[in-house]
């Protein structure tokens, strides 16, 4: 599984310089935005978010911003499709960085003034072991939040620039 090799992982130097990053939830989140950049798959960055979860190498609270990161860093392949395109698909994919980003930032500055951002685990072991489970469960939900809230939030000030019509498969009516 995924989370065995982060464990073998946790003994390496450099990748314990790296998760020291994650501490900073700024810094996370640019991490992770970056990162998932790269790959252009926001399911497989939170696959990994997730294996370090499970392995005990990141809390709850490292977490969350490195979802906010995968969140942001999953515009770029809408950027990407963007070039060359109408005005309209360039308006399409700007919006999407400006809904994830807003959605983004305002729930790290929510979590960082309520102050739920936790940096410390305990490990006992059966406790430790349904801890994690109960983490990468929050994680999952986690991600459905942080992907659906700022869009639903920005719908209702959008919706007037949206065409009419009805939508019968991939023909408009």
């Amino acid at each position: 599984f995924m989370s065995d090799a982060m464990k073998l992982m946790a003994n390496e130097p450099w990748f314990a310089n790296i998760l020291v990053m994650f501490t900073n939830p700024i810094l996370a989140v640019l991490v992770a935005t970056l990162f998932t950049a790269v790959i252009q798959s926001s399911a497989a960055a939170i696959g990994i978010i997730e294996a370090f979860a499970l392995s005990g190498q990141i809390t709850l609270g490292m977490a969350i911003p490195l979802i906010l990161g995968a969140n942001i860093g999953t515009c770029v392949t809408g950027l990407i499709s963007a070039i060359g395109v109408a005005k309209n698909a360039k308006r399409v994919s700007v919006l999407q960085v400006v809904v994830n980003t807003t959605g983004a930032l305002a729930v790290l500055a929510v979590l960082l003034i309520v102050g739920k951002i936790d940096q410390t685990t305990s490990e006992l072991e059966m406790e430790a072991i349904v801890k994690k489970m109960k983490q990468v469960q929050t994680l999952k939900y986690s991600v459905i939040i942080v992907s659906t809230l700022p869009l639903m939030l920005v719908y209702p000030f959008i919706q007037k620039h949206f065409v009419k019509g009805i939508m019968i498969g991939a023909v408009k009516g």
